[in-house]
């Protein structure tokens, strides 16, 4: 999840984001990014209007499977450790009726392999 914002409150996309195991690469603005992404755990966070530096972070992901793998799994675990999600707030419910409905292939074990693999 890419979030290049100049301005935020909470932005609920990047901890819905998050719930899927989306590593994420935001803007490190005066509200919102910071208070979700665990800068080098989950995500990064860059300089605001650093396009290069936004650049370079998402490449690093990328091109790093077990970086990008490391990120997801613990984006799942922080959002799954906090009591508003445990308690089926903030659209849990709906994130785990979807999964209950939804058969991704025996195969995926990953967020990652999700975005790189095809599902057919």
């Amino acid at each position: 999840m890419i979030l290049p914002s100049r301005a935020e409150g909470l932005p609920l996309t990047l901890v819905e984001a998050q719930a899927h195991g989306l590593p994420i690469v935001a803007s490190d603005i005066k509200y919102g990014p910071r208070d979700v992404v665990t800068d080098g755990k989950d995500g990064f966070l860059v300089e605001s209007r650093n396009v290069d530096q936004l650049a370079d972070r998402i490449i690093d992901l990328l091109s790093d499977p077990k970086k990008l793998a490391a990120f997801s799994e613990n984006a799942i675990r922080i959002v799954g450790t906090t009591p508003q999600m445990q308690s089926g707030k903030t659209g849990c419910r709906s994130l785990r009726m979807l999964k209950r409905t939804v058969k991704f292939p025996k195969e995926s074990r990953s967020t990652h392999d999700l975005l790189f693999k095809p599902i057919y």
